[in-house]
């Protein structure tokens, strides 16, 4: 069942909205900002495509190891970065920068709405119900896809996990982004595609919410 086509609207005032894999597939746009970034990456350092991805990887969880539970752990800069000095033993600012973009460029250029996010929107901003974005990950990058996919107009508030300090499933940051909203617990649900971040999040703090399939 589609959740944005079947919603029930009865007793909510506002919506908590996942962004990465709820109103848009996250894969398919990362797998594609990957293979760009890979074609990039072999400019500098040519090697096989799964020991780039192995690269990657590494480079992944050494920043989460660093940075848990803020934004700046899923920062591909920070990513790219590491990588970069794994390989040339230095940090090549203009280098790092210009991977990613590439990679963010081709990501968004994959991006579209999922069926029925549009007329939800619509249907949301029609019946007054306040719309926050809520979301991890880091502020600018995330804006730009709020953009990308021309929400830009059809949400009230954003919040994201490094505006908050936090990370979802942590109560503080529901909690700040129902304070932006000017509303209580009662009064939203949470959508999101996430069983523990998003779902059992909110649920964990009485706050209704419905899981994206």
């Amino acid at each position: 069942m589609n959740i944005f086509k079947n919603f029930n609207f009865e007793k909510v005032r506002g919506i908590l909205l996942d962004l990465d894999g709820t109103v848009y597939e996250y894969d398919s746009c990362h797998k594609n900002g990957l293979l760009a970034l890979y074609k990039g990456f072999s400019v500098v350092h040519s090697i096989p495509y799964d020991l780039f991805c192995g690269l990657y990887s590494d480079a992944q969880k050494a920043v989460k190891e660093r940075t848990n539970g803020q934004g700046a752990s899923h920062s591909r800069l920070l990513y790219i970065q590491h990588m970069l000095e794994q390989t040339l033993r230095r940090t090549d600012v203009e280098t790092v920068l210009t991977l990613e973009e590439i990679y963010w460029s081709a990501f968004m250029d994959e991006m579209k709405l999922k069926e029925g996010v549009s007329e939800f929107l619509a249907e949301c901003e029609k019946r007054g119900v306040i719309v926050c974005i809520i979301t991890d990950l880091t502020t600018a990058i995330q804006f730009r896809k709020i953009g990308r996919l021309g929400l830009s107009a059809s949400i009230d508030f954003v919040v994201t996990s490094e505006e908050a300090g936090v990370e979802k499933p942590s109560p503080l940051i529901f909690s700040y982004a129902i304070e932006k909203m000017g509303l209580q617990k009662e009064d939203v649900i949470m959508i999101g595609d996430d069983s523990k971040k998003d779902i059992d999040g909110a649920r964990n703090i009485n706050i209704r919410a419905v899981k994206v399939t």
